[in-house]
C-alpha cells in the first residue's frame, strides 16, 4: 500500500511537491495503521481479561438453588401423580 501511495522512486529523487506530499501522505497513514496495531495489541488483552474478572463477579449474584417455596420445585411425589377428583 505504501508504494502505491508514494510511488517507486526513492525520496531523495523526488522533484514535484506533489510527488514528495504523497511520499509524506503515505508514510503518515502507514505510521497510523502502525501505531493502531501497538495500541490495539495492549489494548485487547486487557479489556479480554477485565471483561472475564466482571462476568464472574456479576455471577456471584445469581442464586446457587431454588428458593424451598419456589414454583416447580422438586419433590418426592411427581406432579402428575397426585390422586385427582372426579
Amino acid at each position: 500500500m505504501f508504494l502505491l501511495l508514494a510511488g517507486n522512486k526513492p525520496y531523495s529523487e523526488r522533484a514535484s511537491i506533489g510527488s514528495k506530499t504523497g511520499y509524506h501522505i503515505a508514510k503518515s497513514i502507514s505510521l497510523s495503521f502502525f501505531i493502531g496495531a501497538i495500541v490495539a495489541a495492549i489494548i485487547c488483552p486487557a479489556v479480554y481479561v477485565s471483561s472475564v474478572i466482571i462476568n464472574e463477579i456479576n455471577t456471584w449474584a445469581f442464586p446457587v438453588a431454588e428458593r424451598p417455596d419456589a414454583i416447580g420445585q422438586a419433590s418426592k411425589i411427581p406432579a402428575g401423580a397426585s390422586k385427582s377428583e372426579n
